[in-house]
Formats: structure tokens, C-alpha cells, sequence
């Protein structure tokens, strides 16, 4: 519990309503659980481009442990 891993990738700037696609690998063998892992990605974690709507800017996941 309480285990997290930070991944930073750089993605270019994306026109409104545009979409990019970002990879990143689980620990071998999808070996993510206590008992279940979750994933959350953020787009403009800074909080640096001005927009609209700041609340679209994450996405989480969980999977099943």
C-alpha cells in the first residue's frame, strides 16, 4: 500500500480536441497489484497551458489484481 511510481514523458503540444498516445510498461509480467493497480495519466500536470476545461486532463485505470 502506498507503493507509486512516477513516469514522466514529454508530449508535444496538442491542438483542442486532439488526442496523443503515450507507452509505458508494468513492472515484467504486468506484476501490478496490492491487491489491485492503478494507473493515472496527466496531461499539463504543471497546470501551464491556459484552457477551458482543466478538469479532462487526467485518466485513471484500474486493473484487477
Amino acid at each position: 500500500p502506498g507503493q507509486s511510481v512516477t513516469v514522466d514523458r514529454l508530449l508535444g503540444p496538442l491542438a483542442p480536441a486532439a488526442s496523443g498516445t503515450v507507452t509505458f510498461s508494468t513492472p515484467p509480467g504486468g506484476n501490478c497489484f496490492d491487491p489491485d493497480c492503478t494507473v493515472c495519466v496527466t496531461a499539463d500536470a504543471l497546470g501551464s497551458v491556459d484552457e477551458t476545461d482543466e478538469s479532462n486532463n487526467q485518466l485513471c485505470a484500474t486493473r484487477q489484481g
